[in-house]
């Protein structure tokens, strides 16, 4: 007759299990509020990496004008084994230039890609293969690679993510943090508007008129970081720095320790 007593603890059991496997898809997620990082094991050894780049809270630390500052934080968090990367955009963002005109897609393919030429400029990276597709990445669809890096705008609501400005998905080895995928989003949420500012001279000391936009290339200078293996720094003047603001263009070029972190992963040009 006992063993009719032991089943609530078998069935107990039963259930636990099935809840924790729920959750551990998740392995990591960093302790800041909300978290700039969450990490997802998936199979053949890889892990997904999902960089969150939020707009600056009024708690944080004001910027200072300028760039650069006293220290060089670098933060590496994966390394591609190959270089000449390769891209493809989907055009779909309302993107406009700061008079409020609508960019083309042949604009905003520009527009993106310009966020790479400082990383290529800075390393051996050399110049990306750049095309165009008409879908939305296959990391933000399903959490699947599909072998493309593909950038394009979609509802980071949808994905839980809804106050983000972009999110950056990287594949990488669990084993050796060897990247094998990446997928950036940009937010097409309402609330997130797009320009493209048109920076001449310095881009730390440029004053770009108020569009209450954010800047397609400043975004994604710092989203390509995450793509060649560059985690969120706190040190407020650097591109890797993890909030983003409207209007905001200082990222658009490196600082010491963005530079110190691509040579380290790729070489000198």
């Amino acid at each position: 007759m006992n063993h009719f007593k032991k089943a609530p603890v078998v069935l107990m059991v039963i259930v636990l299990a099935a809840a924790l496997s729920t959750v551990t898809a998740i392995v990591y997620a960093r302790p800041s509020d909300p978290p700039d990082v969450v990490v997802k094991s998936k199979p053949d050894g890889l892990e997904l990496v999902m960089f969150i780049h939020y707009p600056k809270y009024p708690k944080a630390k004001p910027a200072a004008p300028g760039g650069g500052g006293t220290a060089c934080p670098s933060k590496i968090s994966g390394k591609w084994a190959t270089k000449n990367l390769s891209f493809s955009v989907n055009p779909n963002g309302a993107v406009t230039d700061a008079a409020g005109n609508p960019l083309t897609a042949t604009q905003i393919v520009a527009a993106v890609t310009a966020g790479f030429t400082p990383w290529d400029a800075a390393s051996g990276l050399g110049a990306p293969s750049i095309s165009t597709f008409a879908a939305l990445p296959s990391s933000y669809a399903s959490e699947t690679r599909n072998g493309v890096n593909e950038i394009a705008w979609a509802s980071l609501s949808a994905k839980g993510f809804g106050n983000a400005i972009a999110v950056t998905y990287v594949w990488r080895s669990f084993a050796t943090k060897a990247i094998v995928e990446t997928d950036m989003v940009n937010n097409s949420d309402p609330g997130f508007d797009w320009v493209d500012h048109a920076v001449v001279g310095d881009a730390n000391t440029f004053s770009p008129p108020a569009t209450g936009k954010y800047d397609l290339t400043n975004i994604d200078t710092h989203e390509f970081g995450h793509v060649v293996g560059l985690d969120h720094v706190t040190e407020t003047q650097h591109t890797m720095y993890r909030y983003g603001a409207t209007d905001e263009v200082k990222k658009r070029s490196l600082e010491c320790g963005e530079v110190k972190g691509v040579q380290k992963n790729y070489g000198t040009p």
